[in-house]
């Protein structure tokens, strides 16, 4: 009973840290994206003073992407829609006493 109960609450921690990631990295994304459009349209030589000015922001997006890829998501879910799937497991981790069987789940991952 013990064993089930851990394991309940390793897996709801680890889900929790995955939709925390995915927050930061749609966050960076969502600020960052405008920039890396510009600096893709731009022709090879101005990219490189363009990447000079804006460098942390152009390697976030890059990042970003990566990360998404790494998920396989073709399409980013929102912040609220993450946020929703969150909220059950914060209140899982807030009572552990409780029978809390509930490891979230975003459209297919998990």
């Amino acid at each position: 009973k013990y064993h089930d109960l851990a394991d309940r609450t390793k897996a709801n921690s680890a889900r929790m840290e995955e939709i925390s990631a995915l927050q930061r990295h749609i966050g960076t994304y969502s600020k960052t994206r405008e920039i890396y459009a510009q600096y893709r349209r731009l022709p090879p030589k101005k990219q490189e003073e363009f990447y000079a000015q804006h460098a942390s922001a152009i390697i976030s997006c890059e990042a970003a992407k990566r990360y998404f890829d790494s998920l396989g998501l073709k399409k980013l879910p929102s912040i609220q829609s993450l946020k929703q799937v969150s909220s059950p497991v914060i209140k899982c981790k807030k009572t552990p006493r409780k029978k809390c069987s509930f490891v979230a789940e975003v459209k297919g991952k998990r």
